[in-house]
């Protein structure tokens, strides 16, 4: 539901199950790393963090805070100078009970994808077959073209404010 339905409660046990699990799981992971290591991390974003989606309201604010979570870390790592790349991964709408639910509640679904899609993408991100290193902190949908070039617009595929 939206605002009018808001409980404290439900949003932040979504809130545990999309985010802070995530976060506790990188941050003792994270100490744990070294300089000659390779740390690659993908959290889900998608659909919930693109677009307006009023009845699954505390779905979609948790995966905003999921895209600035990666954005903030990845910055990290570079700062850290660490082989390390983390994004937001939107696989595009897999045929699942909750793509269900959001088309049932008049949601918007731009592209269906099989799941082979998101699987292959996240074993490209992991080998590094994709340079995983350029894409660190962005939100990156599975049929992004990533051959545009990064370096000459750093905020390509960032979670920011066009004028």
């Amino acid at each position: 539901g939206g605002i009018d339905r808001f409980d404290h409660q439900s949003y932040q046990n979504l809130f545990n199950c999309n985010l802070f699990s995530h976060l506790s799981i990188i941050s003792l992971l994270k100490k744990k790393i070294v300089k000659s290591n390779s740390f690659r991390v993908i959290m889900l974003a998608g659909g919930g963090a693109a677009y307006g989606y009023p009845d699954f309201f505390s779905y979609s604010l948790s995966k905003v805070a999921v895209i600035r979570a990666v954005e903030n870390i990845g910055l990290e790592f570079v700062r850290e100078n660490l082989n390390a790349s983390i994004i937001a991964l939107a696989p595009g709408a897999v045929d699942t009970d909750m793509l269900k639910k959001v088309i049932a509640n008049g949601g918007y679904v731009k592209t269906k994808t099989d799941i082979k899609e998101p699987i292959t993408f996240i074993n490209k991100f992991l080998l590094d077959i994709l340079d995983s290193l350029s894409l660190n902190g962005r939100f990156i949908h599975v049929r992004d073209n990533l051959d545009r070039s990064l370096k000459s617009n750093q905020d390509l595929f960032m979670l920011r404010r066009i004028e």
